[in-house]
């Protein structure tokens, strides 16, 4: 049975939860209609700690959504509850415990990643102690914001790679058009990164604009790379600051995509301090239907009445479908 993805307008008598948690998904069992409240901003949620279920009663569960959350905008999901794509992070999965085994992930896999990422955090901020980000001092290059760029953009490289292959590419050499074919299954042109602290840096979506059949020069940042690792004489004033923080901030978009974005912003270790002193991730016009579900076991709830409880304590393991580029 599908699973729907609505606007909540309303909540039942005496509840308050659709004012901070503004978005809903619902399935049915042979018995039961579920509820789960979601973020409707920043990195959204699918929230199981407030599940509401209800036993059937001859109504539809479209039906049922609309009278009990005022349901609007209903859509069905892409996914059914407990499914999710092989190695794509998308709301739905919080606990470190759910990703790994949903996504089927090692936690050397992500510490390894979170090391060259660190690293780009701490040679960024090397950057920020010379060259203030100013309108001027965006403009700016040297060899060391080349030296960046060009480190940026081959750990963006290397985890398109990693990503291909997870989706069975076995070609041996990659080229931008190949890279360009994981922006809409990784749901890239979704994450937005901004830099709070300073003012003059303007929030930057790395990957919105990437486009076929100029998949190379429609990102700025990655075709300056391209000019200035190849044409330094040339192109050396294309490895400005500007263009270093865009391969930075690319590399955040696709860490979050693989692995979530809570292993940056509620880290209280060296890789959360590094990412919260520079940076803000959000998530911008997101695509609903593609949240994963989680699944509730429901098997022991008896109560017919409407009711709302933690189903986290209940939530069953993940099915992941494999990726596909």
């Amino acid at each position: 049975m599908a699973v729907i993805v609505y606007q909540c307008t309303a909540d039942p008598p005496n509840w308050n939860f659709f004012s901070k948690t503004p978005r809903g998904i619902a399935y049915e069992t042979s018995t039961h209609f579920v509820h789960q409240y979601g973020g409707g901003d920043g990195v959204y949620t699918i929230s199981p700690g407030l599940t509401v279920t209800e036993a059937k009663s001859g109504s539809s569960l479209q039906s049922w959504v609309v009278q009990r959350f005022g349901a609007q905008g209903i859509e069905t999901a892409r996914l059914a509850e407990g499914e999710v794509i092989d190695k794509v992070w998308r709301p739905g999965l919080y606990y470190e415990v759910d990703i790994l085994q949903a996504l089927n992930l090692s936690m050397h896999e992500i510490q390894q990643t979170e090391r060259s990422l660190l690293l780009l955090f701490h040679r960024l901020n090397e950057v920020l102690n010379f060259i203030e980000p100013s309108t001027q001092g965006l403009a700016s290059y040297g060899h060391r914001t080349r030296e960046l760029l060009i480190l940026a953009c081959t750990e963006v490289e290397d985890q398109w790679s990693q990503m291909l292959r997870s989706a069975g590419v076995t070609q041996a050499i990659l080229k931008t058009k190949d890279y360009f074919r994981l922006k809409a299954p990784l749901h890239l042109a979704e994450f937005e990164v901004g830099m709070p602290t300073y003012a003059n840096v303007a929030a930057v979506a790395p990957f919105r604009g990437w486009s076929t059949p100029a998949t190379t020069q429609s990102l700025p940042w990655y075709d300056a790379y391209n000019k200035t690792k190849h044409d330094k004489k040339n192109h050396f004033a294309d490895a400005t600051l500007q263009h270093c923080i865009e391969a930075v901030a690319a590399n955040v978009a696709l860490f979050c995509a693989r692995f979530g974005p809570y292993r940056l912003i509620e880290n209280r270790g060296t890789i959360g301090t590094q990412f919260n002193e520079l940076f803000r991730i959000s998530m911008l016009n997101p695509n609903f239907k593609t949240f994963y579900v989680p699944k509730i076991d429901i098997t022991k709830i008896t109560n017919p009445q409407l009711i709302v409880f933690n189903g986290s304590d209940h939530a069953l393991g993940r099915t992941a479908h494999p990726l596909t580029v």
